[in-house]
């Protein structure tokens, strides 16, 4: 396991670009976009003019523009990769959500084999505890209609595809499950939700939240306050392995590389105090994890 970041407080949605040859991801409230090159080793860090980035997709034939999760926007966000600030003046909204809900924002976000984009918002947590259906997941395609997937969902999050794109992959963390959805690549219609993996059931400790799939078709997702990343089938509901990581705050994962054989690891230290990042200085860093064996799907970029 090798680290490719320093500690994040949010660090999230690693997304793995093989054209460039480089991941991207982000530190959602410190506002950060950021970009990896694993062949010199080289991190370069953007700080965006706006009260969050959830998400960072590259959009298709392009070398500047991403699609980004700016608070309660969507927006396509100009950054040549290496300048460390985006203004508002690189940033055109393209959709704003929820005006009735000024603490929600966007938060996990994902292509769909397509390039079809989907992302899902959040509510805020009261007294510590987290707001429960205030959040929804959109899509958003060719056309750049807004469209509504899924209502009342608590902490929109994890989203994969298997790879003949007729099955959707979706984690509301707040319901501790893992679900699947039947979903049709033409239309970006998702339809009969059902559950297919309980963690409390299977013992799984923390919250689900970032997911991705391999090519044999099974399921990683990280989890919050886990330690770990576990690996299930999502056809017979087993679980294959579990990987522990440094931190208990294990926020999401992507496979990258040059053969999509190493598996990208993001985590947060945001919730942990100061005595606690002093006895795991590794907390809310990015982790490479080599040797697991299998190989995911590149990441798609969007296409608006």
């Amino acid at each position: 396991m090798e680290q490719v970041t320093g500690p994040l407080a949010c660090g999230e949605g690693p997304h793995w670009d093989s054209g460039r040859k480089c991941l991207y991801l982000v530190d959602i409230p410190n506002s950060l976009v950021l970009r990896y090159v694993p062949a010199t080793k080289e991190l370069y860090t953007a700080k965006v003019d706006a009260s969050s980035v959830s998400f960072i997709l590259p959009v298709k034939g392009t070398k500047d523009k991403f699609v980004v999760g700016v608070g309660r926007s969507i927006a396509i966000m100009k950054w040549d990769g290496v300048s460390k600030m985006v203004s508002q003046a690189d940033l055109e909204i393209l959709h704003s959500v929820e005006p009735d809900r000024p603490n929600n924002r966007f938060n996990d976000g994902k292509t769909d084999p397509n390039g079809r984009v989907f992302a899902g918002t959040m509510g805020s947590q009261i007294n510590g505890v987290w707001e429960q259906k205030r959040g929804a997941l959109y899509s958003i395609g060719k056309d750049r209609k807004l469209k509504t997937v899924i209502p009342e969902i608590g902490i929109a999050n994890g989203l994969a595809w298997s790879g003949d794109a007729k099955m959707f992959y979706y984690i509301d963390s707040l319901a501790y499950s893992v679900d699947a959805l039947d979903y049709d690549i033409t239309t970006g219609e998702a339809t009969n939700r059902r559950v297919i993996f309980d963690l409390k059931a299977n013992g799984v400790h923390g919250l689900p939240d970032g997911m991705t799939i391999d090519t044999n078709g099974n399921l990683w997702v990280a989890l919050y306050g886990g330690n770990s990343v576990v690996c299930f089938d999502p056809r017979t509901g087993k679980i294959i392995t579990k990987l522990p990581i440094p931190g208990a705050h294990i926020t999401s994962v992507a496979f990258g590389g040059e053969n999509l054989d190493e598996l990208y690891v993001t985590s947060a230290c945001q919730e942990l105090t100061k005595e606690q990042l002093k006895i795991n200085p590794l907390v809310g860093a990015t982790f490479k994890v080599t040797g697991l064996g299998v190989k995911g799907f590149d990441g798609v970029s969007a296409v608006l």
